[in-house]
């Protein structure tokens, strides 16, 4: 088997990948992979003050999916454009998506990002990056 079947593009992982919601394009969501280094960071230094009840397993849910909502906004959910809220465009910012994706009526929509940043296939190399990359190197 070839390992290049794994290869991931680390680019991507950081800066996102978009997903859309219609096949024009004109609706989607820009989302880094789940775990990469600014996820990781902005979710230590957010869940830090938290250690000990973390630890101890004392820390209230409602504060936990907060800081998880925090982290999420900050090292996954890049971008957005044509999301709308009745009939009304939604722009992106860190802290409109923070409200949104904290509204328990829009779980799915949160749920649905999250499912995104976990999508492997988005995240790897293309097939021809791959075999370039095979060529130059053997």
């Amino acid at each position: 088997m070839d390992l290049n079947k794994f290869a991931v593009d680390t680019n991507k992982e950081q800066d996102g990948v978009w997903f859309y919601f219609d096949d024009k394009e004109e609706s989607g969501v820009l989302v880094a992979r789940a775990g990469n280094k600014k996820y990781n960071k902005a979710l230590e230094r957010i869940m830090k003050p938290y250690k000990h009840a973390i630890q101890r397993k004392t820390i209230e849910d409602g504060l936990a999916k907060k800081l998880m909502t925090e982290a999420l906004v900050e090292g996954i959910l890049l971008g957005w454009k044509g999301i709308e809220l009745d009939g009304k465009e939604v722009p992106f910012s860190k802290e409109t998506a923070f409200k949104i994706l904290m509204d328990e009526k829009y779980h799915d929509f949160k749920e649905t990002i999250e499912g995104y940043s976990q999508e492997i296939a988005a995240f790897q190399q293309e097939a021809e990056e791959a075999d370039l990359k095979n060529s130059k190197n053997g």
